[in-house]
């Protein structure tokens, strides 16, 4: 990543396109440190946006979704880049 440049996760969404209710968890990772940021159930044919907390995410931190195989997750970022 460029210096003075920051990417900034906004919202996490996660789908399930199943018949049925999945519990879906979020990770926040960095080397073998490892943070849960989100776990809930997710019912049958929905859709839920996690919207709390933005925070950034600095090289080599990465976001890890643990859930049945047909859930999908859409992780919407931001950069903010300083004016010169």
């Amino acid at each position: 990543m460029a210096p003075n440049k920051t990417i900034v996760v906004k919202s996490v969404t996660i789908c399930n396109p199943t018949g049925g209710a999945v519990t879906a968890k979020l990770f926040w990772k960095k080397g073998s440190t490892s943070r849960m940021i989100f776990v809930g159930s997710i019912a049958a044919n929905s859709t839920q946006i996690v919207t709390e907390p933005a925070f950034p995410l600095a090289q080599g931190e990465t976001i890890e979704a643990i859930g049945v195989a047909s859930v999908e997750v859409t992780v919407s970022t931001v950069m903010n880049v300083p004016n010169r």
